[in-house]
């Protein structure tokens, strides 16, 4: 699946540096897994001002999401 994005998310998420996209993805949280994991097939759009990422864990495939202000 690839990568979903609104435009003003592809803007944001474009102006972030390469280094910190790959942290916000491999950091995530799950709640099934209670523990750290990375994002698969995120999609992004904004709330408000902030870019909003939601995918499946990589682990268990529950969905997760990360809010970046």
């Amino acid at each position: 699946m690839a990568n979903q994005f609104t435009k003003q998310a592809e803007q944001r998420w474009n102006a972030l540096p390469e280094h910190d996209r790959q942290l916000f993805l491999s950091t995530v949280w799950c709640a099934q897994c209670r523990g750290n994991t990375t994002m698969l097939a995120p999609s992004f759009t904004t709330v408000q001002n902030d870019l909003l990422l939601e995918g499946k864990c990589q682990h268990c495939g529950a969905k997760v999401r990360r809010l970046i202000d």
